[in-house]
């Protein structure tokens, strides 16, 4: 299982993901075909918050509102994978979604989303992070990943 590391220019945020996560965010989209999909992220920060280490993804609840070029993520059933993380040491700490066929870099509407999500203080996730799929299994596929503040949005880069 290689891991794959992701750091911001100043060296401030980093996160890590597996291969395994990325093909099974893969798979979430092929399932989609040509509409947007998503789901949350399971994991945990380093103590000191600056590294997010990606433990898990969940598909789009059923609940969820999927379009061409829309994805509203549901709740449905998100409590008890939750829960059940919880007792393992993992939480929410961010989503991601597909962008079928077209690049993945965040929309206004997905800045505007996170940066609620930073300060949503029940939700005690003040550095959440974004990833997104862009492209498709025939083309290839492009990964975007973000971290949020309440003031900022912070690009991370792959790592080799």
């Amino acid at each position: 299982m290689n891991k794959i590391r992701f750091k911001s220019t100043d060296n401030k945020f980093s996160a890590e993901i597996t291969d395994e996560i990325l093909n099974d965010i893969h798979g979430e989209c092929i399932k989609s075909n040509d509409t947007e999909t998503g789901g949350i992220i399971i994991g945990k920060y380093s103590e000191d918050r600056s590294n997010a280490i990606i433990s898990s993804i969940t598909g789009p609840p059923n609940d969820s509102k999927q379009g061409k070029c829309t994805f509203e993520i549901g709740v449905s059933g998100l409590d008890k994978i939750l829960e059940d993380n919880l007792d393992l040491g993992y939480r929410c700490i961010g989503d991601w979604h597909f962008h079928p066929n077209s690049s993945p870099r965040p929309s206004i509407i997905d800045d505007m989303q996170m940066k609620k999500f930073a300060c949503n203080k029940p939700l005690n996730c003040p550095e959440p992070i974004l990833l997104i799929i862009g492209g498709n299994q025939d083309k290839g596929w492009e990964l975007s990943l973000h971290v949020y503040t309440k003031d900022s949005k912070i690009s991370l880069k792959k790592q080799k």
